[in-house]
């Protein structure tokens, strides 16, 4: 009788497993088509607003317009999924002055995915081929944001006759990130597979996650969005979900230190004006962070520049644009600023 009664319970269990899988089974087979369809429609809503130039094995998107001389080329952080919605508190109020240039590395925006290598002798070397592509001609003005510190430092060493001024945007130096290489989060690594199985889109729609995470930098690596114009924030939700921690952004962590290496290796004062803008924040966070910024400005450049701005995060370009066009405005003005700066921001 134990016995039958045992053998009930078994066959009763593996039912139940069995019905659980299944079930698990349809969840993530609705999951995945619902996500594929989805970003079917979201390719079609959001179409590039630049050109597509062939780098290497992949397409590099490049969103360009304005007028002037000199040419800003906009290189942005870590993670940052949507670079042409990260910098466009910015590049509106410039273009009047000067060509703009917003780069898209491999895996983000609207640029497909490549097999190199992601160090930052690369990327200079792909964001340099491409803008010879389009025929954007130097003069350059270089503006990186966070771990793009080492491609802007790149680019000032490879082509240093070519670079009339950079502004780093609370990015580490070479050194600093020899010594504490990023790394990815556990949130990250798994943050594909939110995507793939549609997980990541039902938070994003369903819950507060946004709110609570998004706009503390701590899903996807996103700024504040809703700090951002209205019209390009639906287009930044869309790039988180469609590349949100892939494998070129893994793999740009993984080849810092090669990138370093190089950096390092040729290390000079540069004859090119840089400015480091560093987030009060940060520095709260962390005391290192500002000395790391003054020796990085005084390393780089013999006319280098830090300046600390109190109670701002580390997207400073989305925090206090004002100031990042202020500081552009001196570069495009061989370093005499305007007198009618003023910053007339709002989110539209």
């Amino acid at each position: 009788m134990k016995e039958r009664q045992r053998v009930c319970k078994m066959k009763s269990s593996n039912k139940s497993i069995y019905i659980i899988t299944i079930f698990i089974i349809i969840i993530l087979i609705f999951g995945i088509t619902s996500e594929k369809l989805f970003k079917y429609i979201d390719k079609n809503r959001y179409k590039a607003p630049g050109e597509l130039i062939e780098i290497n094995d992949y397409k590099m998107h490049i969103y360009t317009f304005g007028k002037g001389k000199k040419t800003v080329v906009f290189l942005h952080g870590w993670g940052n999924t949507s670079p042409v919605a990260d910098f466009s508190k910015i590049y509106h109020y410039i273009s009047s002055d000067t060509k703009i240039a917003v780069v898209e590395r491999a895996g983000y925006g609207w640029s497909s995915y490549t097999k190199g290598s992601r160090d930052a002798d690369t990327l200079a070397k792909e964001t340099h081929t491409a803008l010879e592509k389009i025929s954007l001609k130097p003069p350059y003005i270089i503006i990186g944001h966070s771990l793009a510190s080492l491609e802007t430092i790149r680019f000032m060493q490879l082509y240093t006759s070519e670079v009339t001024g950079a502004i780093i945007l609370d990015g580490g130096g070479p050194e600093y990130y020899l010594k504490y290489p990023p790394t990815v989060s556990k949130f990250d690594k798994i943050t594909p597979f939110l995507r793939k199985i549609g997980l990541a889109r039902l938070l994003f729609y369903t819950t507060n996650i946004e709110n609570n995470l998004i706009a503390n930098g701590k899903l996807f690596k996103l700024p504040q969005i809703k700090q951002l114009p209205y019209s390009t924030q639906d287009i930044y939700r869309s790039m988180a979900l469609r590349h949100g921690a892939n494998s070129n952004m893994v793999n740009e962590f993984r080849d810092v230190q090669k990138g370093i290496d190089k950096i390092v290796e040729d290390k000079t004062q540069l004859d090119i004006p840089l400015i480091v803008l560093t987030s009060g924040n940060t520095v709260k966070k962390d005391i290192r962070w500002e000395e790391v910024q003054k020796r990085m400005a005084e390393d780089y450049s013999s006319s280098g520049e830090q300046k600390t701005i109190d109670g701002v995060g580390h997207n400073i370009h989305i925090d206090v644009p004002e100031k990042v066009v202020e500081n552009i405005q001196i570069l495009i003005n061989d370093n005499q600023s305007r007198h009618n700066s003023s910053y007339p921001f709002k989110n539209n």
